[in-house]
């Protein structure tokens, strides 16, 4: 629209133009792949840097056998009381050497250390 006075200058000019609203789901849409690269280089971040602590620890349990074994696996010393691994021979604080058989305390008969029970005189190991 355009405005004339009476020397035929224009006076005013308009522009017409038209306002769309968008929705909320365009709205979303729009913010959500204007930033799509931004979420992606952050989940792949995410993703390199779990790989990397796993490979590290990988490695660290390969260096260093002794962080394989877990608390379980270790056993008192009857000798001297140390805390020592359940896979060795003998203990490295007191040389004593292992057996596996144990002397029944009932009857002193020599008995596989996994029975629950001395097969000469009946005695449980295990009774509480």
């Amino acid at each position: 629209m355009r405005a004339v006075d009476r020397a035929g200058n224009t006076v005013i000019e308009t522009i017409e133009f038209e306002v769309k609203e968008d929705t909320i789901f365009e709205m979303t849409v729009d913010f959500v792949l204007g930033y799509w690269w931004i979420l992606i280089s952050i989940l792949l971040a995410i993703l390199l840097v779990i790989i990397l602590l796993e490979k590290e620890e990988k490695e660290r349990r390969s260096q260093d056998p002794a962080s394989n074994q877990v608390q379980s696996d270790f056993i008192e010393c009857g000798g001297c009381g140390a805390v020592i691994p359940s896979d060795v021979s003998s203990c490295p604080e007191c040389e004593v050497e292992f057996s596996d058989e144990v002397e029944c305390i009932n009857c002193g008969e020599l008995v596989d250390i996994d029975l629950e029970r001395c097969p000469e005189c009946g005695l449980d190991f295990f009774e509480r």
